[in-house]
């Protein structure tokens, strides 16, 4: 499987760093996929990207001195310089930590492309969209060595120009019979209705590293595990391609063990952690909530909820990095 994406959904996912990329690259790293980039692609990227972002720092610039003429004082606001942003740019494809195929612009896919605006054919049939026929011409010889997975939102690839209708017919006529076949996408979030595949993680794992922490909530009424009533773990992809972060939810039936006739004790605990997409291992990070209830035997023990908070202090102005949190499985 290689995927193809157009230089506008690079710039509009800000690099493949929004939190639909995050889970297509997650998905496309299970199928051991690879991203196509042509090099036109490339080109017009950093150039767009950088566009992109500079008109954001200047936006936020004009705000600030708009709220700066109103409230006649704020904190000095401080944003990344032009060659900051050159930087971020220069690495935006290498940083991706994904499989990248680079095609390099080729004579033949030249050729091709000023064929197609000759004779005015998709996806040069409106406007001498030249960019856009090598792009094709590109992925035609990728058809050579795997499938094709092209994500553009340029209405001149589809039929009558409606997504629904598919490939314009001279391109889906180009595409058969080469070997591998060609699918075409919209947007990110057609593609991951695709490529989506369920992923399984077992509590059972949760569960005993959750034990194996000896929690003071057992020790205290001297109770034992016994069995799981219920387990409900949610999973989102993150910045990180081989790291997953978890949110889990466990129902523990418990017994007791020092002779007060205590039974069926349901402890439930609430909490968080991370699955690694390599060793296939979830691990418990933190215990957000445990709650202990009495469902039999002796009543006069109530209820018993512990919360726990974590966070950090900090002096001046707060560096914050960037994180992904898509969960999975809710994909169209």
């Amino acid at each position: 499987m290689i995927i193809v994406f157009d230089s506008n959904t690079w710039i509009s996912e800000l690099g493949l760093r929004s939190s639909a990329a995050s889970a297509v690259k997650f998905y496309l790293r299970q199928e051991g996929a690879h991203i196509g980039l042509p090099e036109i692609v490339r080109l017009e990227t950093s150039a767009g990207l950088r566009k992109h972002l500079l008109n954001s720092i200047l936006n936020i610039r004009t705000e600030h001195r708009k709220l700066l003429a109103g409230f006649g004082r704020l904190k000095e606001l401080v944003l990344p310089g032009e060659s900051e942003v050159d930087s971020v740019v220069a690495t935006v494809f290498s940083s991706l930590r994904a499989d990248i195929l680079d095609i390099p612009l080729s004579v033949e896919s030249s050729r091709s492309a000023l064929q197609k605006c000759i004779a005015k054919e998709p996806p040069c049939d409106k406007t001498e969209e030249f960019r856009d026929a090598i792009i094709w011409a590109d992925c035609l010889k990728l058809l050579s060595n795997d499938d094709v997975y092209l994500v553009t939102s340029d209405k001149a690839f589809y039929k009558d120009r409606r997504y629904e209708a598919g490939l314009a017919p001279n391109l889906a006529e180009e595409s058969t019979n080469v070997g591998h076949h060609l699918h075409i996408f919209k947007d990110l979030s057609s593609l991951l209705g695709s490529i989506k595949k369920p992923v399984d993680i077992s509590a059972d794992t949760i569960i005993s590293q959750y034990l194996s922490s000896d929690p003071e909530v057992l020790r205290t009424d001297s109770l034992k595990y016994s069995a799981t009533e219920r387990s409900k773990i949610e999973v989102f992809v993150t910045e990180e391609p081989e790291q997953l972060y978890l949110k889990f939810e466990l129902g523990l039936i418990c017994s007791d063990t020092s002779g007060q006739g205590l039974s069926n004790v349901l402890l439930n605990v609430v909490g968080e952690g991370t699955y690694d997409t390599q060793s296939r291992l979830p691990t418990v990070r933190n215990i957000w909530k445990e709650e202990l209830m009495w469902l039999s035997a002796d009543r006069s023990h109530p209820a018993r909820t512990r919360l726990y908070a974590f966070g950090a202090a900090h002096l001046g102005h707060k560096d914050i990095a960037h994180t992904v949190r898509r969960q999975l499985g809710n994909e169209p």
